[in-house]
């Protein structure tokens, strides 16, 4: 059997240079199973499955990149501002000509959780992390078919493949491009899934944020924010005992 890089290498490859936004699905396409050129298209399809696994695994390490970025960024400065926030109360006694009024220190914590806050809202540390455990799951999948598929080739000793034994190439190919779409695929809900979370927290806390202001709004206007109890008739019971006195003119 002729060796799989050397009969796809004459072919026009299909991947880009330049990182795309989205994976691609490419076709599968020129394959022909007489005798002839069985060694050919079995080449083609491990060239197939192969190519998708390498244009994933670097959709997934580009996508972490600036991921990366942002999280060291975003944590870097939550953790400058937390410790500025507090040594400053330490530093107040130090200075006499300057008074360091307690809004600043709340200034910096409130920057501070805005910091973390914009990193988890996208997905910053988490996506980061993520990318790098997908990126690392495929490439341990695409090495151990690579391996699998010279197994294979090294035990026909140079012979063509039978009907049978092009059944299970086929067979192994669709297995390792079924089991990276379910990689993706995982990766994928997993990031829809913290993103709606995310975006669920935030509107409550906004909507949160905003009844407050209105009770504080209500509360600087006078107007009663608390139940006012309804006053009750008083039964035959309660008027036992009690003399009223009238005026009969």
């Amino acid at each position: 059997m002729s060796s799989p890089t050397a009969t796809v290498t004459a072919q026009p490859t299909r991947k880009s240079k330049h990182r795309r936004d989205d994976m691609q699905c490419n076709p599968l396409d020129g394959l022909c199973w007489k005798t002839s050129e069985v060694e050919e298209s079995l080449a083609i399809v491990f060239h197939h499955v192969r190519d998708d696994a390498l244009e994933a695994i670097d959709w997934y390490k580009s996508a972490r990149r600036p991921k990366k970025l942002l999280a060291i960024y975003a944590r870097t400065i939550a953790i400058g501002l937390f410790g500025a926030a507090a040594a400053l109360p330490l530093i107040d006694p130090l200075i006499t000509t300057v008074t360091i009024d307690s809004l600043w220190i709340a200034l910096l914590i409130a920057l501070a959780g805005g910091a973390l806050a914009l990193d988890r809202f996208l997905g910053g540390t988490s996506g980061w992390i993520r990318c790098m455990k997908t990126e690392l799951q495929l490439r341990d999948e695409l090495e151990a078919f690579e391996l699998e598929w010279e197994f294979a080739r090294a035990a026909l000793q140079g012979n063509v493949p039978s009907c049978g034994q092009t059944a299970e190439f086929l067979q192994r190919a669709k297995a390792f491009a079924s089991h990276v779409n379910t990689v993706v695929q995982t990766e994928t809900n997993a990031w829809v899934e913290e993103f709606q979370t995310s975006v669920k927290q935030i509107d409550d806390a906004l909507r949160s944020r905003a009844s407050d202001i209105r009770d504080r709004e209500d509360r600087r206007r006078g107007t009663p924010v608390f139940a006012v109890p309804i006053p009750q008739t008083p039964t035959p019971s309660q008027t036992n005992g009690i003399t009223q006195e009238v005026s009969v003119p």
